[in-house]
């Protein structure tokens, strides 16, 4: 019966991990193309697909939390890398919900107040505040980093020092890869 539950638990696992990569997919897709977006018409159809995201990124990180702590009391492996994973899983949750979600809800209200024709300096400049690009790589680079613990495996120096080298890159990559939109008035 354990096992079978192991087992189990270890499909849900691999999973979230799945569908939290689907969910950063998508959400990298979506705020690419909002901050491209000039008139409200290009910018419906990527609010709706995040605001489809509401539930998959959640769900998929309290799979994967809620998994892997039953796996480790399972197994009593207490082991660096798998504490230091768990603890970027909760960072990853917090910017996740606490930035992004919290971002994108001030966004969400403000783009259903309008209704056609070019989008207003104050969306534009919502858009162009980099704490979304922010979040989203820093997370990216955190769910990589645990991929990597999870098949190097680790001490505790070595988890410690996979996660800031994840988050350097997160951060160093901004640049390249989210350039600043414009936010002057049209």
């Amino acid at each position: 019966m354990t096992a079978n539950l192991y087992n189990l638990s270890l499909f849900l696992h691999v999973l979230g991990a799945a569908g939290f990569f689907v969910a950063l997919s998508l959400e990298w897709t979506s705020l690419r193309r909002m901050r491209r977006a000039v008139d409200v018409e290009e910018l419906e159809p990527w609010v709706s697909t995040l605001k489809g995201l509401e539930r998959v990124g959640p769900t998929s990180t309290l799979m994967l939390l809620v998994t892997g702590v039953y796996m480790t009391v399972t197994l009593r492996a207490y082991l660096p890398w798998v504490m230091v994973s768990m603890v970027a899983l909760v960072a990853m949750a917090i910017l996740g919900g606490g930035v992004t979600g919290r971002r994108m809800e001030i966004i969400g209200r403000r783009f259903a107040e309008l209704r056609i024709g070019w989008l207003p300096t104050d969306v534009r400049n919502l858009l162009a505040n980099p704490i979304l690009p922010v979040s989203f790589q820093l997370r990216a680079a955190l769910l990589l980093a645990v991929v990597f613990l999870m098949t190097t495996k680790p001490g505790l120096g070595g988890s410690l020092g996979a996660i800031a080298v994840a988050i350097g890159i997160g951060l160093v990559s901004m640049r390249a890869l989210w350039p600043v939109p414009a936010t002057t008035e049209m």
